[in-house]
């Protein structure tokens, strides 16, 4: 896509990854192409052959650098494509959300090789919807909404905005309406609305830390159907899943009437520190069919009870019972004391 209009001062090399398979040749093979590549983000062939050791290794394709590339899955294009632009030693890497197309197990080796990079006191541009790679990676983040930029500043800060604006949270004990929320699914089955109560009226029915939470759901379903997973999910502001109460876990399917039907799912004991959780809901019969699913359908906060004695600001977001012993009398000598 051409840039509308605007300018960039760019002050030393660039190396990027925005796209599967960006500066490859289908018919060469990955030995062919990390030269063709090397050479297409400014690399010196001498500067490739010093570095082409270390990019196969990285890249763990060794036993496929002789075939075309055109037989590569976009997993390995991604492995080898990053390989070569993370080894360029640039000033500045540009890495967009590409990433997402790599198994777990790269994508952390990927996100620790740009970690090493920004280290070495060298600008990565990082895009991405992963909140926790952006925490883990960036100090500064910027936040944009249709190619404007809507925040600037502190990650988390950011992060925050972010959660905001596409979340609402509404009072305890009261019904928020899920018509307008983002979703996916084949919608045979939608969550309508949304209520929660702790029923405590110290907490003044909000969530508290080791109390009970009680979600109410209200689904429509076009026809009268057995669902097997109806699951709430809360997360961090990160994106984490802390507390997944799923009916498939305790093998009860549901059955819903046509239009709507009402769902109370109750967690006994909430082991939540106070924060701000965003709740997800999801409804499935898996590995088939998903009906609805909002990862972020409100935020809720859970707050501290006084009478729970809780600390005013615990670390972590679960709260852990302990206890503190002195002792024994004589304390015991090290070996090395």
């Amino acid at each position: 896509t051409e840039p509308t209009r605007g300018y960039a001062d760019v002050y030393g090399r660039i190396s990027s990854l925005l796209e599967v398979g960006t500066g490859f040749h289908p018919e060469l093979t990955g030995r062919e192409n990390i030269f063709l590549n090397g050479s297409i983000l400014g690399m010196r062939k001498r500067e490739i052959e010093r570095q082409f050791d270390a990019i196969v290794d990285f890249a763990e394709i060794e036993q496929f650098l002789d075939t075309p590339v055109k037989h590569y899955s976009s997993g390995m294009y991604v492995r080898l494509a990053f390989a070569v632009a993370a080894h360029l030693e640039p000033e500045i890497l540009l890495v967009d959300e590409v990433l997402a197309v790599g198994d777990i197990a790269f994508q952390k080796k990927c996100l620790g090789k740009m970690d090493d990079v920004s280290k070495q006191g060298r600008t990565v541009i990082f895009v991405s919807h992963n909140l926790n790679a952006l925490q883990r990676l960036c100090t500064r983040s910027l936040l944009l909404n249709h190619g404007r930029l809507v925040a600037e500043g502190k990650t988390d800060a950011v992060i925050a905005r972010y959660l905001n604006e596409r979340t609402s949270s509404g009072a305890p004990d009261t019904w928020i309406d899920l018509t307008d929320k983002a979703r996916e699914g084949t919608g045979r089955v939608r969550f309508a609305a949304v209520a929660y109560s702790s029923h405590n009226p110290l907490a003044a029915h909000q969530p508290y830390a080791n109390g009970p939470l009680e979600i109410t759901l209200d689904l429509v379903s076009d026809a009268p159907r057995t669902v097997d997973s109806i699951a709430a999910t809360l997360y961090d502001r990160y994106g984490t899943k802390l507390v997944n109460a799923d009916t498939l876990a305790l093998g009860e399917a549901v059955t819903l009437a046509a239009g709507h039907s009402l769902l109370h799912l109750h967690v006994e004991r909430l082991h939540l520190n106070p924060g701000i959780y965003m709740l997800g809901l999801w409804a499935a019969n898996p590995p088939g069919e998903m009906f609805d699913s909002l990862p972020t359908a409100i935020q809720l906060e859970v707050v501290e009870l006084e009478s729970e004695k809780i600390r005013v600001e615990a670390d972590g977001v679960v709260p852990c019972e302990f206890r503190v012993r002195i002792g024994p009398d004589t304390p015991h000598q090290p070996a090395w004391a």
